[in-house]
């Protein structure tokens, strides 16, 4: 069930919102074949076909063209295509006075250039398009013909530059504008008076005034207002599944309409939603820059059946309640009963939401209580070494009176300043302990412990000399080692004092409402961990080092043991948290989701109590209609999902079998089944098997894919980026490849501990199955992995487990959601500098899933 939440399309998942100067950095692309669209001149039956053999009923006329009349004043009229001329020639009848407000809503407005188009007196004109452009082959500007005064909102954000406006008035007087829309803005307004001064347009921002009461399905209530405010959600929903049916087929012009969508609802909370779907949209799209490359949205072809199962039980369910409702139109008494049992039924939807709600909060309040206890586990331990520290200094000083005096006493001392020091420095939960063995620390640095230590390492005291070298060894490290885990910690120790103070007190105390788009910032939790692993490894090198005598001092044992406490606490705290920001998100969009559906669903309660009107009769038949189209809506984007991860999965290059957008349930069911049939029947015949491939640099007569370069660009910021090609030939006998690990040695590194992240792009290729084995191209999302290992004295090349601290692996992952190798990579070392110090050579093993030809 958890699946339902994940790819909705008009309550998107709970993610971090994208701010919008990094979701559009820069204009769009120009559409591949852009002008020879335009220039279409059966451009409105194209439109026509997206929808074609929809089978819905005779309400689809309110969602395509949707043309009422609230008043003799305000007209509104929405269609996925409007010419300008035949739409005013449609609304004018229904102006009974000499004063008019004209809504258009559409995706594509288009106009005869040069051809007058009348409008009524004193007419304002409010154009909600994604794009504006002239039939070409009547080229010439918008002309707009008016008798006293006209209005014209050009809500048109991609309006192309210097679009030219002409206006005629009753005496002649003409009025001749180019108008371009700022980047900031969303559109412009310009409004001429007859006989009056050249009019200046006037810039404007999204039109908040349409999306406050934002619900998704347009407010059912009957205040001229909402007539405006519930026409931009529906073109919103409208244009979502244009793009939806355009993804496969026409890429350049689905990302016109996403940017459109994310643009109509930036900085809007009632939208965010519908924002951030359009955004991770648009970011995948942009990723494609061949017209042979496929989108697939989302390599893991069970998680996507999953969600679509869950959207057609609920689409079937409603379509049932919306068919015994239309049935019963004619009886206004049993239309309310029919409205009242889809109104029950439509409560099931909200039920799952609750269910889902209900789950999540009591997930975060494990995660809560999970959290607070590994908190103090960190803090009983930490605040647990002074003490331990004393018995081990105690027990020094015993050791030091039988062995070589005072001096060893002295160094270990030194050295338990030392691990204190940089551990509060590191943490910053506890203060560095005031006292030990004897009074206060003599040290109150890292550098004059470290001068100790020095010294004594030089004494002829065997005992003294292996004692200096062992702490030198532990202090020198510390000293290096654990700089990355001073910044890091510095930053969860800002983040707990954030959120711990708030959850701590009487338990779990996080409201249902108002939750924050982003709640928590989010750490390192890798680096931090990784760091937590440097700092254990440390101390079981520290201990090894010791004698067999000195392990016997006593508090040795307890105090090196709390040492190795400390960092499972603290990657316990790391984990806590970890989970807790999962499980916040996870809540959060559980949350969203069930106040939005009750909103929803409380307007149609509202509406069934008022069935009796006519007119809200008529209003409740079309809201019915829209919610229908929504969720059919959630349908067709995640059958799209499906039959794309079903191509990759397959590798098939025959054609999917479509379904027409917004088509029954039914019609999914069945072609969802053969799907499903056929993925079913491809895995027999794949014929896979698990091979490791080895990749190295500086072979000779072998294919070198790093290039000459590597280790210089191993040493940069950027880290080292290369690619392997379809046909390369360490892959020449195998198709359909998908990496299911990596491992990267860097060969001659002499340092303690390799840390290396390596980035599969999300642009990629792979083999067909059958001959000629010809490339196949993808494009989702980017895939870094990360590989830590421990070089080997013996054999630094050597595949020892033991060695490896964090495997280059897909946990938990099947297989078919892996991506292919052939692709850019990118490969990164954690301190490079020290890191690469003596590397002679770089091999690169890819442990993938791969058919032999």
């Amino acid at each position: 069930m958890v699946a339902f939440l994940k790819l909705q399309l008009l309550l998107s998942t709970a993610i971090a919102a994208l701010p919008y100067a990094s979701a559009f950095p820069a204009a769009l692309p120009g559409p591949v074949g852009l002008e020879s669209r335009r220039n279409d001149i059966a451009l409105s039956q194209r439109y026509d076909e997206v929808l074609s053999n929809v089978q819905l009923n005779e309400y689809a006329a309110t969602l395509y063209q949707n043309f009422r009349s609230k008043d003799q004043k305000k007209v509104f009229l929405r269609k996925p295509y409007l010419n300008l001329e035949d739409a005013i020639d449609m609304v004018k009848p229904n102006l009974t006075i000499k004063s008019a407000q004209i809504y258009l809503y559409c995706d594509l407005l288009q106009f005869s250039g040069g051809k007058p188009v009348e409008v009524p007196k004193r007419t304002t004109l409010y154009l909600f398009a994604r794009e504006v452009s002239q039939l070409s082959s009547e080229p010439g500007p918008l002309t707009i013909k008016y008798d006293q005064s006209v209005v014209i909102f050009f809500a048109t954000p991609d309006l192309p530059n210097d679009f030219p406006v002409k206006f005629v008035d009753a005496a002649g007087g003409v009025h001749e504008l180019s108008l371009n829309v700022p980047r900031d803005s969303y559109g412009v307004l310009v409004e001429v008076m007859a006989g009056g001064a050249p009019p200046t347009p006037r810039p404007f921002g999204a039109p908040d005034f349409a999306l406050e009461a934002m619900d998704y399905m347009g407010d059912l209530s009957l205040t001229s207002e909402t007539f405006i405010e519930d026409d931009l959600p529906r073109l919103l929903q409208f244009q979502q599944v244009l793009a939806t049916a355009w993804r496969p087929t026409n890429p350049q012009l689905a990302m016109k309409i996403y940017d459109f969508i994310a643009r109509t609802t930036t900085g809007s909370t009632a939208a965010m939603p519908i924002y951030k779907q359009a955004v991770s949209s648009l970011s995948k799209l942009r990723m494609i820059t061949d017209p042979l490359q496929q989108y697939v949205p989302n390599l893991d072809i069970t998680q996507v059946k999953s969600v679509l199962d869950d959207h057609l039980t609920v689409a079937k369910v409603f379509e049932d309640s919306f068919n015994s409702f239309s049935q019963q139109q004619a009886d206004a008494v049993a239309a309310r009963d029919a409205a009242m049992a889809a109104f029950t039924n439509s409560k099931a939807a909200v039920e799952k939401y609750r269910f889902l709600e209900t789950q999540a909060r009591t997930r975060l309040e494990f995660a809560v209580n999970a959290l607070n206890e590994a908190v103090w586990n960190y803090n009983n331990t930490y605040n647990g070494l002074a003490l331990r520290l004393a018995t081990f200094q105690s027990g020094i000083a015993e050791y030091a009176t039988d062995q070589t005096g005072r001096l060893l006493l002295t160094v270990f001392v030194a050295a338990a300043t030392i691990v204190l020091t940089v551990t509060s420095a590191g943490i910053g939960i506890a203060a560095l302990p005031a006292s030990a063995a004897g009074g206060v620390l003599p040290y109150t640095s890292m550098a004059s412990a470290l001068k100790v230590i020095t010294t004594a390492g030089s004494a002829s005291d065997n005992g003294v000399k292996a004692a200096a070298d062992s702490l030198g060894y532990l202090a020198g490290n510390l000293r290096g080692g654990l700089a990355a885990l001073t910044t890091t910690m510095t930053t969860l120790n800002a983040l707990l004092t954030i959120t711990l103070p708030a959850l701590k007190p009487n338990g779990f105390g996080v409201a249902i409402h108002g939750i924050p788009t982003n709640p928590l910032e989010r750490i390192d939790a890798i680096s931090l961990s990784a760091a937590w692993d440097n700092w254990r490894v440390l101390n079981e090198m520290s201990w090894a080092k010791l004698s067999d005598g000195q392990k016997k001092i006593d508090g040795a044992s307890d105090y090196y043991a709390s040492l190795y406490a400390l960092s499972n606490n603290g990657k316990a705290v790391l984990a806590g948290q970890a989970a807790f920001i999962q499980v916040f998100d996870d809540y959060m969009e559980a949350s969203v989701n069930l106040q939005t559906a009750k909103a929803q669903n409380a307007e149609l309660q509202r509406a069934v109590d008022r069935l009796e009107n006519p007119l809200v009769f008529q209003t409740f038949k079309r809201a019915m209609f829209d919610r229908l189209i929504a969720v059919r809506s959630w349908v067709a984007v995640e059958f799209n999902d499906y039959a794309a991860a079903y191509q990759y999965y397959t590798l098939t290059t025959n054609p999917v079998q479509r379904v027409p957008v917004l088509s029954p349930a039914s019609y999914y069911s069945a072609a969802v089944a053969e799907l499903q049939s056929d993925a079913t029947h491809a895995q027999t015949s794949f014929r896979s098997q698990v091979q490791t491939f080895s990749l190295s640099s500086n072979t000779a007569g072998v294919e070198d894919v790093f290039g000459a370069n590597w280790l210089r660009d191993l040493q940069t910021p950027a880290g080292l980026t290369f690619s392997i090609p379809s046909n390369s030939s360490h892959f020449a006998t195998v198709s359909r490849v998908r990496v299911q690990r990596l491992r990267c040695y860097l060969i001659g590194s002499q340092a303690e501990e390799v840390r290396l992240t390596l980035t599969i792009s999300g642009s990629f290729e792979d083999k067909e199955l059958l001959s000629p084995y010809g490339p196949r191209k993808f494009v989702s999302d980017s895939t870094p992995l990360r590989f830590n290992y421990v070089p080997s004295k013996n054999d630094p090349n050597e595949a020892n487990t033991n060695l490896v601290r964090q495997d280059g692996m897909y946990a938990g992952q099947r297989v078919f959601m892996t991506p292919t190798p052939f692709a850019v990579w990118t490969v990164k070392v954690a301190d490079a500098a020290r890191v690469l110090r003596g590397v002679k050579k770089m091999v690169l093993l890819i442990t993938a899933e791969v058919s032999h030809h």
